[in-house]
């Protein structure tokens, strides 16, 4: 009998461990077969809010270069019919601004005497005129207000120019890259939509909408991601412009990627291309995936950048390996 027993656990023990050995790689197949499919779907998930999300913010931006082409075309019209005067011009400027909340300001720099040949009658004139006196109509909002003034410095070194002469010569729209102005007491970052005025074939001026970036700021802020996940938006240059973190709108987005992935995120957003990197967070790590944003009708690409935490998609995946 106590051989039988002895003969019962040698079949016992080898078959057990089989037995257990198998349920053991079984379940690690299983493991790395659903984290698999776990970041595959992180990726299209990341990819289709990024898409959603920077479409939307493309929109967006398309709008607002839509309506500089169409002050720039109110613009030349004015000057082809002859009988619009300055005073006229500024009221157009005011009503358009007026009729759109979101704008932060609306404005135009012509050439010397291109308007209609009365600078030096203009110079200094009011606070619509510098001593040069060219139309150079700049309304803007301060707080609740709207006040009127001048463009500045308009006749200065690239890139501060850029804004008037890139259109100027190119003839063709531009997007300023966000710049940080002082308007009262505060700092507004504002992207300027820049189109070139042109009768019968000749740039004389340039129109533009300035855009401050609190409305893309909210869109940004209202997107949520499995808890921690959020979206950002970065302009061509790499700077953030709109971000659920406040503390980050304005700064490089290099500062806060991996010192590795830097350049080939910056290389994807000036050259309209997709990107999904990993990232270090505080908290956890953080899935990145970028896409790209074409303003349509300008030389501008930005990028919509949704972020998801890898550890919440892949929790079911890592209990079973654990």
């Amino acid at each position: 009998m106590l051989k039988n027993y002895r003969m019962h656990w040698k079949i016992l023990v080898p078959v057990s461990a089989c037995v257990i050995l198998v349920f053991v790689v079984t379940m690690l197949v299983l493991g790395i077969s659903l984290r698999s499919s776990s970041e595959r779907q992180m990726s299209a998930m990341g990819e289709e809010m990024s898409l959603r999300h920077g479409n939307a913010a493309g929109r967006e931006l398309d709008a607002v270069l839509t309506a500089g082409r169409t002050l720039a075309e109110m613009l030349a019209g004015a000057k082809v019919s002859g009988n619009v005067d300055r005073v006229a011009v500024r009221q157009m400027m005011l009503k358009m601004l007026e009729g759109n909340p979101d704008m932060f300001g609306v404005w135009t720099t012509w050439a010397p005497n291109a308007f209609d040949g009365k600078d030096a009658s203009h110079a200094g004139a009011d606070s619509f005129h510098d001593a040069t006196g060219r139309l150079v109509t700049y309304w803007y909002r301060e707080g609740s207000q709207i006040v009127g003034g001048v463009t500045a410095d308009y006749e200065a070194a690239p890139p501060v120019s850029d804004y008037y002469k890139v259109p100027l010569s190119s003839g063709k729209p531009f997007v300023a890259p966000p710049t940080a102005y002082k308007v009262g007491d505060k700092d507004v970052l504002l992207v300027s939509f820049c189109v070139p005025v042109v009768v019968n074939g000749k740039t004389l001026g340039v129109a533009g909408i300035d855009l401050a970036l609190t409305k893309l700021a909210a869109m940004a802020s209202a997107i949520k991601v499995l808890d921690s996940g959020y979206g950002y938006l970065v302009a061509g240059n790499g700077m953030i412009v709109a971000h659920p973190d406040a503390a980050l709108i304005g700064k490089p987005v290099a500062e806060t990627l991996a010192e590795a992935d830097r350049q080939s995120f910056l290389d994807a957003v000036k050259g309209g291309r997709g990107l999904t990197l990993r990232q270090k967070g505080k908290d956890a790590d953080m899935l990145h995936v970028l896409t790209p944003i074409s303003i349509h009708g300008a030389d501008a690409t930005w990028g919509f950048v949704v972020t998801i935490p890898e550890d919440r998609i892949m929790e079911e995946a890592n209990a079973l390996l654990s």
